[in-house]
């Protein structure tokens, strides 16, 4: 039976839900998927099982989010396998998973296809999260998962396209993708009162610590500390119990998290 590997980022957990429907759908064309979060691989991602890899992530700002960015360019040479990418999103994109198709290309993986998915609104801070209990909520997840099954009906017909596939996109995405990697730390960094912070509601129990993907959060077993590395993924502000971490505007606004999402712990609570 062939195999495939699953690597994905995933904050709130649309782009799992997405890999868990990829998984699926190649599982019932007799293609055994092994799904692994970004976050919890360590070391040189081995290879030697896999005929096929597959990289999903949220889009940031319109493009890939820096950390899953720095992830592709560090995997090993694809000598040739089967690669494609998908991505999710509440807006719109400038062309990151053609950027990222080209990522793959250049490390040496045969791209079958790369296309972003409309779920449902996670982001608290801009555009405003949908409630996670919403009937719109439920039609939007579900036509998402509807759409990628046809999706990888198409890749494994190779039929796929790579969406957005031309020099100009891959550029925007790129600067954009920069610009917003760069913006995140130094807004961190110069106006450390205008950031993320908990309210009085907090009870130290340090979820936003284990669960942040970069280590971004200290001492949160008594009241947490927010550093320069964020990259703005939201997943403590949504998945904090209390509803005690804000931005900007997301104290006005719902938590969202995925039905059924369990973000992966990955340290221990600090004080």
């Amino acid at each position: 039976m062939k195999k495939a590997l699953l690597m994905y980022f995933s904050a709130t957990g649309n782009t799992w839900l997405a890999a868990e429907r990829i998984r699926s759908r190649l599982f019932k064309d007799n293609i055994l998927c092994d799904l692994r979060s970004i976050e919890k691989i360590r070391g040189e991602v081995d290879l030697a099982p896999y005929s096929m890899i597959g990289i999903g992530y949220p889009i940031f700002l319109f493009s890939i989010p820096g950390y899953v960015y720095g992830f592709i360019k560090k995997l090993p040479h694809g000598k040739g396998r089967k690669a494609f990418v998908f991505a999710t999103m509440g807006g719109g994109t400038f062309g990151s998973e053609a950027l990222a198709a080209l990522l793959l290309r250049n490390r040496g993986y045969r791209v079958i296809g790369a296309k972003p998915f409309v779920a449902a609104n996670n982001d608290a801070i801009l555009t405003g999260s949908v409630a996670p209990d919403a009937p719109e909520t439920k039609s939007s997840l579900d036509k998402m998962l509807d759409d990628l099954s046809d999706w990888v009906d198409d890749l494994l017909d190779g039929k796929a396209e790579t969406i957005k596939n031309t020099t100009g996109w891959k550029l925007t995405a790129a600067i954009t993708g920069l610009a917003f990697r760069k913006l995140v730390p130094f807004h961190a960094f110069a106006t450390p009162f205008w950031f993320l912070k908990a309210d009085r509601r907090c009870n130290g129990c340090g979820l936003c610590e284990r669960i942040c993907p970069v280590g971004n959060i200290k001492k949160s077993l008594r009241k947490p500390r927010f550093g320069t590395r964020c990259i703005f993924c939201e997943r403590c502000l949504n998945l904090c119990p209390q509803n005690s971490i804000h931005f900007l505007f997301s104290r006005w606004r719902p938590q969202y998290k995925a039905p059924g999402f369990r973000p992966p712990l990955l340290r221990k609570a600090t004080y």
